[in-house]
């Protein structure tokens, strides 16, 4: 059998496409220089400035998890505290937060908002929210420092949830990082 050969085939070579971009790298230099200025101003001007409060709350578990701390209480513990995280941004904690501050907006635009997130090998639950306005970013956390507590420890009888850091907010927006 013959071998047939194409010879329509084009083969690229990288060195000629790399001598054809740098014969023309100051087009090269300017589209970056102006992409970053692009992506400055639109960050400097379009994209509104967030600010994040912080908050941390212990999960006691003295009347569930004794002295005797075997692997198995343990993991109950850790996945106790991740259910408590998951409570957090239920509609039983966020409705009460809505309406004492008369926020306008829904549970799940609020919940969106939050993060909630365990730390690991501790039974600390980190809860922190970002926001365009510094203070009612504080508001919100210190009204789910309230709520949370009270609804937890009130629905779930193993152990309780009490605020063990006060809430701060960042002195600087934390978003966009121009």
């Amino acid at each position: 059998m013959e071998e047939i050969k194409n010879t329509n085939e084009k083969t690229v070579d990288i060195m000629q496409l790399v001598r054809a971009v740098l014969a023309k790298w100051y087009i090269v230099v300017v589209a970056g220089i102006l992409a970053a200025a692009i992506c400055f101003v639109y960050s400097s001007f379009f994209i509104t400035p967030l600010y994040k409060a912080n908050s941390t709350m212990l999960v006691d578990l003295r009347n569930s998890v004794h002295d005797d701390l075997s692997f198995e209480k343990v993991n109950v513990a850790e996945k106790y505290v991740s259910t408590l995280a998951y409570v957090m941004k239920t509609n039983t904690v966020l409705e009460p937060v809505i309406e004492e501050l008369n926020l306008n907006e829904t549970v799940s635009s609020l919940a969106s908002k939050l993060t909630v997130s365990t730390m690991s090998d501790t039974l600390l639950i980190k809860v922190s929210i970002q926001h365009p306005n510094p203070k009612k970013a504080v508001e919100i956390i210190k009204a789910i420092g309230k709520n949370a507590p009270e609804v937890i420890n009130q629905r779930i009888t193993a152990g309780y949830i009490t605020e063990i850091e006060a809430p701060s907010v960042s002195a600087t927006p934390v978003s966009p990082d121009i």
